[in-house]
Order: C-alpha cells, then sequence, then structure tokens
C-alpha cells in the first residue's frame, strides 16, 4: 500500500459499515482499515467454535472481506457461498481431491486460476482432517446445514497456523483484498456474554436476536463457554452478586499490535455503526485501547446507528453514547468531555415526513446538550446512511484532502419523488414495484419520497403500511407544488419523478438513469411517442368515444411541441411525460410556480434556456380511461399553450 495514502481507520463489525467501505473503494488514495472483534457466535461460528474452542469466530472478518473484494471474482462466490447440507460438503471435499462432479460450486471451484485451486484444496483438506471429531452422522448432518465456505476455508488457514491473526493475515492474502482486516485483540479466544434488565444471561447470538426484547444492561468477556448449569447458577444469584461474579470472571484481553501500529498512522479513526452490543462496544474492551486513542493525533468520529437493532432496545441515542464512553474507558464513568472522539455523528430526522416512528425516543433534548455531537440529514432508505454526506461533514472539520471525497461526478443516491393525489387503487402496486429496484450494480442506494397533494381517500393510510418510504402530507396542493416540496426535500445526486397512477413501468427508470451516466447529460425524459405505434390506441381507451376530445388531445400535444421547437429550438416528442431523471443541481437550480401540467412545459422552457440538453428515450405506458382514474384534462392543456406565449412575453412575471 502506498504509505502517502490518506489512511482510515474502523471500528466495525459484520456490516455495518459497509456503505462506507464501498464508497471509499472509489478512491485510489485511500487505504482502508477494519478493526474487528472475533466474539462472533452465530450459525458458522457458533458450530467452529464448539468444535474449535480455541479459535475466536471468523464470520465477520470473512464477511468484510468478501466486502473488499471485486464482485467479479469467482473466489468471492465461493467464500460467499452456503452449503445447505451434508452431501454438499462432501461434495466440496471430493473437489479437495481432485474429483470433480456436477454440482454448481464444483464447476465455480474447478474456475479458479490452477495455483488458487491447489491452495483452496490443501486447506479444505486440512479442515475435513479436523472435522473426523464429528462422526455421528446425524452431528455432521446439523453441522452443516446453512454452514459458510468461507469459513470452513478460514478454519483451515487457522488450523494450520495454530494462530488465529496469522490465519487472518494469510486468509487477506489468498483472498488477495487491497486493504486491512484486523482482529482487535491478540487472538485470544474469548466468549462474549450480556445481562439484560431481567438478570438473564445471554451468548453472543443471543444478543443479536435478543428475542425476549430486553434491555442489556452490561457485556462481559469469559475465558471459556459457559454451560447452562452454570448459567442457571449465575442467574439465581441476586442482583449485585450476579454483577459481583460476572465482573470478576470478566477478562479484558491484551491488543493486537498491528492494529496498535494501524491505529498511530491513521488519518481518521471512524466508530462505526452496527450491532453495538456484539459488533462494537466488545472491541473497546480491550485492554489500554484507552491510552492508545488519546494518543492520537488524528481526528476520530463516532457515527451511531440511525434505526434500532434488536439490541438496542430501551436504548437512545443519549445511553449509546454514555455506553460508548463507558466501555472505552474500560467500564468507567468517566465524563464524556474527555479526547477520546471529537465529534458525534447523529441522524436528523425530518420531522415533516409522517411515516417516522417514535424518533423523538431516540433523542431525548439532553442530546443536544454535547458539543461534539453533529446533526446530519444522512439517511438514504431507512436505517441506510450515505457516506457521502457523512464524508463531506468530516471534511469541514479535518485536514484531510477532501477533493476527491466530495467528487459529485460520482452518483451515489436516487430520490425517486412519487407525486399522488386519490390514487388508494394504484399506489400500493407503484410503491412495491420501486421498493423492487436494486440499483446497487450502478453503485447508488435509493429514497423513496411520497409527496401526497390532499388526498381525500385511503392513500396515505395505504403509504404508511410500507415502512422504508418517506411520506410527506400536503394540504390542497397541485402537481407542480407537489413536485417542487418533493424535489426540495431529496438528498440524491439523481432525481427522478415518478407518478402514482401505475401507468409507467418502474423498471423503466433503469432506462433513463443509464442515459445521465453513457451521454453525460443532465436530463433525461422518458417519452412514450418514440417508437410508440399505440399512441392512438392510447387516446382512445382515454377519452372511449368522445371524438371531439380525441382530436383536440392529440393535435394538442403536436401542437405543443412544434411551439416549443419554433420559440426554443428544440423539440420533445412527449412533454408532459411523468417519468424524468434530473441532476440534482440541475432541477433544484430551476425556478418554476406553475401549478398544474403547464409545470412540465415551462420546466421545459427554462430548461432550454438555461441551454440544458434535455435527453428522451423510449419507455413503455400503459393508459388509464378517465373511469380509471385519469386526472389530465383539456383546461390543463389550454394553460400549457398559454405558458408557452406569457413566458416569451411576460418571462419576468412566470417566476
Amino acid at each position: 500500500m502506498n504509505k502517502n495514502n490518506i489512511n482510515i481507520t474502523f471500528f466495525c463489525g459484520g456490516s455495518g459499515c459497509a456503505s462506507f467501505i464501498k464508497y471509499l473503494e472509489n478512491f485510489k488514495d485511500v487505504n482502508i482499515n477494519l478493526i474487528i472483534n472475533g466474539y462472533d457466535y452465530g450459525k458458522s461460528s457458533g458450530k467452529i467454535r464448539r468444535i474449535f474452542p480455541n479459535m475466536l469466530g471468523p464470520s465477520d472478518f470473512r464477511k468484510n472481506i468478501s466486502l473488499l473484494m471485486n464482485d467479479s471474482n469467482i473466489l468471492k462466490e465461493i467464500i460467499d457461498y452456503r452449503i445447505q447440507n451434508l452431501n454438499e460438503y462432501k461434495d466440496l471435499t471430493s473437489i479437495s481431491n481432485l474429483k470433480t462432479n456436477n454440482s454448481y460450486i464444483s464447476k465455480l471451484i474447478f474456475n479458479l486460476p490452477f495455483n488458487k485451486f491447489i491452495e483452496f484444496a490443501d486447506y479444505i483438506k486440512i479442515f475435513n482432517l479436523h472435522i473426523t471429531k464429528l462422526k455421528n452422522k446425524e452431528d455432521l448432518e446439523n453441522f452443516f446445514k446453512d454452514f459458510s465456505i468461507g469459513n470452513i476455508l478460514f478454519t483451515g488457514f487457522f488450523l494450520k497456523n495454530n494462530s488465529f491473526n496469522k490465519a487472518l493475515k494469510e486468509f487477506s492474502l489468498f483472498c488477495e483484498i487491497p486493504h486491512n482486516v484486523l482482529n482487535i485483540t491478540d487472538g485470544r479466544s474469548l466468549y462474549l456474554y450480556s445481562l439484560n434488565s431481567k438478570g438473564k444471561i445471554s451468548n453472543e447470538e443471543e444478543i443479536i436476536e435478543n428475542a425476549n426484547l430486553e434491555k442489556i444492561l452490561d457485556i462481559f468477556l469469559f475465558e471459556n463457554n459457559i454451560s447452562n448449569s452454570e448459567i442457571n447458577k449465575i442467574e439465581s444469584l441476586d442482583d449485585q452478586e450476579k454483577i459481583t461474579y460476572l465482573n470478576k470472571h470478566h477478562i479484558s484481553p491484551n491488543i493486537n499490535l498491528e492494529a496498535t501500529k494501524v491505529l498511530q498512522n491513521s488519518d481518521l479513526v471512524i466508530f462505526g455503526p452496527g450491532t453495538q452490543h456484539s459488533s462494537l462496544f466488545p472491541s473497546y474492551l480491550t485492554k489500554n485501547l484507552n491510552e492508545i486513542l488519546l494518543q492520537l493525533k488524528c481526528k476520530k468520529v463516532f457515527i451511531t446507528n440511525i434505526y434500532f437493532d434488536n439490541d438496542l432496545l430501551f436504548e437512545n441515542a443519549l445511553t449509546l453514547i454514555k455506553k460508548f464512553y463507558f466501555y472505552i474507558n474500560d467500564k468507567k464513568n468517566i465524563a464524556n468531555n474527555n479526547n477520546l472522539i471529537d465529534f458525534i455523528f447523529l441522524n436528523k430526522f425530518d420531522e415533516d415526513d409522517i411515516n417516522l416512528i417514535d424518533y423523538e425516543k431516540y433523542f431525548p433534548s439532553e442530546v443536544y446538550q454535547d458539543k461534539k455531537i453533529k446533526m446530519l440529514d444522512f439517511e438514504g432508505e431507512k436505517g441506510k446512511h450515505l457516506p457521502q454526506l457523512a464524508f463531506e461533514e468530516i471534511g469541514k472539520y479535518t485536514k484531510l484532502n477532501h477533493q476527491f471525497l466530495n467528487n459529485k461526478k460520482n452518483y451515489f443516491l436516487v430520490s425517486i419523488i412519487v407525486p399522488c393525489l386519490n390514487e388508494e387503487k394504484t399506489i400500493s402496486t407503484v410503491i412495491q414495484n420501486l421498493m423492487s429496484l436494486d440499483f446497487r450494480n450502478l453503485g447508488l442506494d435509493k429514497e423513496i419520497i411520497i409527496v401526497d397533494g390532499g388526498s381525500n381517500d385511503k392513500s396515505i393510510n395505504i403509504c404508511k403500511k410500507f415502512k422504508n418510504i418517506k411520506i410527506y402530507s400536503l394540504k390542497n396542493k397541485k402537481r407542480g407544488e407537489v413536485l417542487n416540496y418533493g424535489i426540495s426535500k431529496s438528498k440524491g445526486d439523481i432525481i427522478v419523478t415518478f407518478p402514482s397512477d401505475n401507468e409507467y413501468l418502474a423498471q423503466d427508470i433503469f432506462k433513463i438513469i443509464n442515459q445521465l451516466y453513457l451521454k453525460d447529460t443532465f436530463v433525461v425524459y422518458g417519452s412514450r411517442m418514440i417508437k410508440n405505434y399505440k399512441h392512438t390506441t392510447h387516446l382512445k381507451k382515454i377519452y372511449k368515444n368522445n371524438y371531439l376530445l380525441y382530436w383536440i388531445s392529440k393535435i394538442g400535444g403536436l401542437l405543443i411541441s412544434l411551439l416549443i421547437l419554433v420559440f426554443y429550438n428544440k423539440y420533445i416528442s412527449d412533454p408532459f411525460t411523468s417519468l424524468k431523471a434530473f441532476r440534482s443541481e440541475t432541477i433544484k437550480d430551476i425556478k418554476n410556480n406553475c401549478k398544474g401540467v403547464d409545470y412540465d412545459i415551462y420546466q421545459i422552457i427554462q430548461l432550454t434556456k438555461k441551454r440544458v440538453y434535455i435527453n428522451e428515450i423510449e419507455v413503455n405506458y400503459f393508459a388509464r380511461s378517465y373511469k380509471e382514474g385519469k386526472k389530465t384534462n383539456i383546461i390543463e392543456g389550454l394553460k400549457s399553450l398559454l405558458v408557452i406565449f406569457r413566458s416569451l412575453f411576460f418571462n419576468s412575471k412566470m417566476n
């Protein structure tokens, strides 16, 4: 790695920091260091640790190593693959003996480069030699249900090296990741337990699930896995005896010297979001970690979760911050004004969003008294951070070169704005279709913004059934006003407008967004006219036997397109389309106070005056009749004609 690069170090768990990591991978001059604990006792890790009790849990390390691998890497797909039964495991071991079979995983593994394949086969053999401790077929069947191949491979590395940290280093080299994944401790195998408000003891897996929905009071690291009989014995003690016993047997592990060096060379340290009581707080219990952090000259940022995981029930932003200080100060209640961290980033909820749930409970008024706290509106989809906005804020307070971090050429979020008015028949289908869209292959997150203009049907109640969207309810607002409001609330650098009437295909959003990438344009309209030979059929469906309205609509649309061409030198085949995409800075730079369908026409006029090229691409369209809920009428068409002439002669009055 280049020593002149910026070194950014994360304290993280399995996937809580994934969005931050994937974002930073876009920049060649950043070294990413991920510091993790190995107390995992989940599906695969728990099974491994029961057979090999001197080994830490590999799952979170494997997940992050996979995250840092190229998506096209065959090895990434292999280590992420979960075998489902003993037969699949036998297929895997036959591969390690150079015997092929017709299974999917066999074909995948035999596509590895030869040297990598031989090394892979050797470590599978090592694992298989040691797993003979499980002689009972029923035990083997249960062991290999939903079991990660990556964890099998990692265990092979551990069994060969007899050192968890050395195994992690060699496994990282084997996977050829460009960054560092480090264990916070010296590799000593310890087991994580918690005490909840009912006096019950839980292991790491139970902490995450928190099936009893109880508040977690404290966490502890034990030398050995505790038997059920011992747990029952501890739980039978009174509250004070219980805490005394647990603290007496708690062990603070020694820090990994490589992790120390990484921290000392860091330009920025981030305490990331995630499952706090299992993935993050236990890491902070490492001996002398607080002393090392106090000596660092770089900035240190604590980023909280946006919403609650199961292990955070009965917590709020204030209690999480207090617990952070408690654990990182070796379970001592030291005042928050020490120099362990410089900033705390909390998500600033939009109080206008009527789909918020108990956000007041997450932010008691006392939390705002801490001067280190920065309130950021950095949520994309519910519970997901937008790392670009976090780093933009970090750039304000550090000396790092954030020109590359704030590179606006890299799109990161699509804001889909859906205007709605009395669409109870279609809004549910539209939301479901939009939620199913996955832009991750484009490196994009999404936010869905429903803006209701004053529905008096069940539209709002239907929208509230969906928890991962933002909903704004306005009173007596028309199309243009609703769209302007949605645009003002959007955080995306790509803004898409999409109707709530189910006349357009949600999948076509990919088409129009791709045009922003491929043609490096600023505005894309989804046209129903290009290559659309059913236009006449659609109009007949809308107007039925009213031939007068049919011809007025058909000729009126052509007339508006021709007038725009004559007066503004731009031909738009479908000026009234409801499916559009914009670069954020382009659409937010336009002032448009038109309220009806004329909003669309004035938008075109403003864009052409600013010399912004409008690209059109064909999209699918499924017209509905007035009986089915169609709202556009001839009067709106006349207003659109009027706005063309008004903008020619009375432009100053249009804004």
